[in-house]
């Protein structure tokens, strides 16, 4: 099954209350997001990766601190976060990053459908992590920025 068409299938088994694909806002949400924690390019000297801008946010990611997490599988950070409050997730596929917007459960859907790396945002942008797997899909390393403490920590 493509990814488009699991999607799909989330946006049956959820609320739009607890899951939601904002594609006509994705572009704000996602600028948004790069405002407060992503370095911006600069065009000027960094002629190089002007193209590829969007799948660079894991190597710009403004004041990166690697958190310092006992080892469980990502599955069980996810539900330290609030279950009854909504956050911005991405999922990098490419050049293009896919913003969501979802409670933790549907969050846990996503994440183990997209099977890549991602990133987890409080909606009010005061923390961002990144989350990233190994090959076998496994939680390698969690990054946070942000002044505010993440629900991670």
């Amino acid at each position: 099954m493509y990814f488009q068409e699991k999607i799909e299938t989330l946006k049956k088994i959820f609320k739009s209350s607890d899951f939601k694909v904002p594609f006509t806002d994705a572009t704000s949400i996602l600028k948004q997001i790069e405002k407060h924690f992503i370095v911006q390019k600069n065009v000027e000297t960094d002629l190089n990766n002007m193209g590829q801008y969007h799948n660079q946010w894991a190597t710009n990611i403004r004041q990166k601190i690697e958190l310092r997490l006992e080892y469980l599988h990502y599955m069980q950070y996810l539900e330290k976060l609030d279950p009854e409050k909504n956050y911005w997730v991405v999922l990098g596929f490419e050049a293009k990053h896919q913003v969501f917007d979802c409670k933790p459960k549907a969050m846990q859907s996503l994440v183990l459908a997209g099977k890549t790396d991602f990133f987890v945002i409080d909606k009010k942008y005061n923390w961002f992590t990144y989350f990233t797997l190994d090959k076998e899909g496994s939680l390698h390393k969690v990054y946070k920025s942000g002044s505010g403490k993440t629900p991670f920590e």
